[in-house]
C-alpha cells in the first residue's frame, strides 16, 4: 500500500512542508484516509525511508512509525530559531539560521543520532543571518538564498534578503555569491524538481532556478493548472518527472483528487531566462566602447559572409519557392514555418499548440504534430536538395524527452 502524507493545508513528499494543525496519511490506490495525527508547528523532512517531523519552534525530533509520531530527542522547544532552513546532507538533518530572543542566527546546527540531540557545526568564518528562506544542495556544497532579516529595531516588518550564501562541507567554509535578481521565501509556493533545482510560483509565473548554474527560467503558468499550482492551500509536489497536483479535498467523504501531470505539461511555455545572481557591473563603463565597436565589427564582417552562404526559401500565401520551383503546403505547415521564422527553436508541445485541436487527447495530437513535422522536414529537404536536414531534431538540455526543433542553419525562410 503506497502511502501519501498530507496535511491539509499542506503536503509533504520527499519535500519540506511545514505542519500547523493535523496531519494526515493517505492511501495513493484508493485515495482514501488512513490515520489522522494532531500536531502543531512541525516541519517535515525525508530522510532515506523515513520521514522526521522537527519542532518549528527548535529543539524537538519526531519520527513517523507504525502510523504514529515518536518524539527521540533529548531537545526541547528553545524558541531560538523559528523560521530556520530545515534540509539534509550525507544522511544528516542540518539547521540554518532562524530567530529568536530578538536576533536573526547565523547558527549551522545538525542532528546527531548518537546522542540524539542538536550539535552546532563550527565553520571557519561567519555564515549568512536569515529567516525563511531556501537552499539546495549538491556536490557537498549548500546554497542559501532568499528569506528576510528580522530587526527589531526598525519595526515589526521583515526585511527582503537577496544575499546569496554558499556553504562548502568539505572545507567548512561560507562564500557570499553576490545578491539575487528575484526575491523568494517560504512564503512562495515551492516545489522540489529533481535534487538541486526548485519551482517557485508566483503571480502567474513559474520560476524554474538552478543555483549552481546560476539560472532562473521562467514559464507561463498553464491555465488549466493555474488554479492548483498556485493554490496556497493545495500544495503540489514532483517526483520522478510527474507533478501531482492536488486540486479537490473532501473533508467530509474524506477523498481526495489528485491529477498527474507531466512535467512538458506544466513547463510547456518558456518565456524568458535571467541570471539567478546579479553581476557586479560597477567598472563595466570603462571597458565597454573599445570591445564594443570592435564586436560590432566582427559580428557585421560574419553577418556579411555568413548571409551570403544561406539559401533562402520564400512562403508566398501557401506556397513555397525555391529556385523557381514551387510546392504547396497546408495551413498547419504554414503555421510551422511562421513560428521557425520568428524563433530559434519550438518544441513538440508548442506543435500542439499550432495544431489546435483541443477535441483530440493529448497523445494523438503529440503523434500528429510530430508526424507532420517530420513529413514537413522530409519534404523540403528534397525540395531545397539540402545535404543535412531542413529542420534539426534534439533534445533538451533539461529533460531528454522534450523535442526541440530548429531551422537548419544554413537556411532561411522569408515570408511575404
Amino acid at each position: 500500500m503506497r502511502i501519501l502524507i498530507f496535511l491539509f493545508p499542506f503536503i509533504c513528499f520527499s519535500q519540506n512542508s511545514i505542519f500547523k494543525d493535523s496531519l494526515i496519511l493517505i492511501n495513493l490506490d484508493e485515495n482514501q484516509l488512513v490515520n489522522e495525527i494532531k500536531i502543531e508547528d512541525l516541519e517535515s523532512i525525508k530522510l532515506k525511508e523515513d520521514y522526521y517531523f522537527i519542532d518549528d519552534k527548535g529543539g524537538n525530533v519526531f519520527v513517523l512509525k507504525d502510523l504514529k509520531l515518536n518524539q527521540i530527542d533529548k531537545s526541547f522547544r528553545h524558541r531560538m530559531q523559528v523560521g530556520s532552513n530545515i534540509f539534509t546532507y550525507n544522511d544528516t538533518i542540518f539547521r540554518h539560521g532562524g530567530y529568536g530572543f530578538w536576533e536573526t542566527r547565523s547558527l549551522l546546527t545538525y542532528y546527531d543520532f548518537s546522542t540524539n540531540e542538536w550539535e552546532n557545526l563550527k565553520s571557519k568564518n561567519e555564515g549568512v543571518k536569515k529567516i525563511n528562506h531556501l537552499s539546495t544542495t549538491k556536490s557537498g556544497k549548500t546554497i542559501f538564498f532568499g528569506g528576510y532579516i528580522k530587526d527589531p529595531k526598525k519595526g515589526v516588518n521583515n526585511e527582503k534578503s537577496n544575499s546569496v550564501y554558499l556553504f562548502d562541507f568539505t572545507e567548512n567554509k561560507w562564500t557570499n555569491l553576490g545578491n539575487s535578481k528575484y526575491h523568494f521565501s517560504t512564503q512562495d509556493i515551492v516545489i522540489n524538481v529533481g535534487e538541486y533545482e526548485k519551482l517557485i510560483s508566483k503571480n502567474d509565473t513559474l520560476f524554474l532556478i538552478n543555483p549552481f548554474i546560476n539560472k532562473i527560467n521562467f514559464y507561463k503558468v498553464n491555465p488549466i493548472l493555474y488554479s492548483t499550482i498556485s493554490n496556497r492551500q493545495l500544495k503540489p509536489y514532483y517526483k520522478d518527472s510527474i507533478f501531482y497536483l492536488i486540486n479537490k479535498v473532501n473533508p467530509l467523504q474524506k477523498t481526495f483528487e489528485i491529477n498527474k501531470r507531466q512535467y512538458e505539461e506544466v513547463l510547456f511555455y518558456k518565456i524568458g531566462e535571467a541570471d539567478f545572481i546579479k553581476k557586479n557591473n560597477r567598472y563595466i563603463f570603462l571597458f565597454v566602447l573599445l570591445p564594443f565597436f570592435a564586436f560590432c565589427f566582427i559580428i557585421y564582417t560574419y553577418f556579411i559572409k555568413f548571409k551570403s552562404k544561406k539559401k533562402t526559401l520564400k512562403l508566398v500565401n501557401d506556397i513555397l519557392i525555391y529556385k523557381g520551383r514551387k510546392v504547396k503546403i497546408n495551413n498547419y505547415e504554414i503555421s510551422i514555418l511562421n513560428f521557425l521564422s520568428n524563433n530559434s527553436e519550438i518544441k513538440i508541445n508548442s506543435l500542439v499548440d499550432l495544431l489546435g485541436n483541443e477535441k483530440l487527447n493529448y497523445n494523438h495530437q503529440l503523434k500528429i504534430a510530430s508526424k507532420t513535422i517530420n513529413d514537413l522536414n522530409n519534404k523540403i529537404t528534397v525540395f531545397m536538395g539540402l545535404e543535412s536536414s531542413f529542420i534539426i531534431l534534439s533534445k533538451s538540455d533539461l529533460d531528454k524527452r522534450i523535442k526541440i526543433y530548429k531551422l537548419n542553419d544554413n537556411v532561411r525562410i522569408v515570408i511575404s
